[in-house]
């Protein structure tokens, strides 16, 4: 039970770290702070040939003080965001699912991998990464199919046990383990006779 408890803790203390980081670097990518930004050598180019060398220095030295002062209240900033991260993070979580026991269930099916696959494709293993999920977790994954015949399967790994294709469903659910980088794989069956199947991998639950 204590070790469910200290993976719960470090899930919460990565989801804060991160919300925090998230936080703290967002006006950088602001788009309106990013087209100010490439504008500036402009305004610095017309400064100097409209009101001359001694304009173009003042405002270098607004330009270098501005900058300063930005450096010196990144920490205070970033200080800020954890602050406020660790009440934001309960409630991020609590909007995507909510905990039983070891379990941790969406409300709402969470959408990890989707992919077109084609005959040539029949038996090829594809890996792809499950963010939000807990390493060696435990997943619930239902596929979904748009046009085709083909079917998917997930497996732990490529040289897991395989179920017969003939018995097979294609809205059947698949429980798997990631593996401790969170990567999940998925095996396709495209007969010769099949069109284009667009596949899409839902995440329902994981447990730990």
């Amino acid at each position: 039970m204590w070790k469910h408890r200290v993976l719960k803790i470090r899930r919460y203390v990565r989801l804060w770290w991160r919300a925090a980081l998230r936080d703290t670097f967002a006006p950088i990518f602001d788009k309106g702070k990013f087209l100010h930004l490439l504008s500036l050598p402009i305004f610095l180019l017309l400064t100097s040939l409209v009101a001359g060398e001694d304009a173009l220095e003042i405002e270098l030295w607004n330009i270098g003080t501005t900058g300063t002062a930005v450096f010196l209240t990144v920490p205070i900033w970033f200080a800020l965001n954890m602050i406020l991260a660790l009440f934001r993070v309960g409630k991020e979580e609590s909007e995507r699912g909510q905990w039983f026991d070891r379990r941790f269930v969406y409300h709402l099916p969470q959408l990890v991998f989707t992919t077109l696959i084609e005959p040539s494709d029949n038996g090829k293993f594809v890996g792809f990464t499950i963010d939000d999920a807990e390493p060696n977790a435990l997943v619930k994954f239902k596929i979904r199919y748009d046009g085709g015949i083909s079917k998917a399967q997930m497996v732990s790994s490529p040289k897991s046990f395989l179920l017969e294709w003939d018995f097979i469903r294609r809205d059947t659910q698949y429980g798997a383990r990631i593996d401790k980088d969170r990567a999940a794989t998925i095996i396709f069956y495209c007969p010769e006779n099949s069109d284009p199947t667009i596949v899409s991998v839902s995440m329902l639950y994981w447990e730990i």
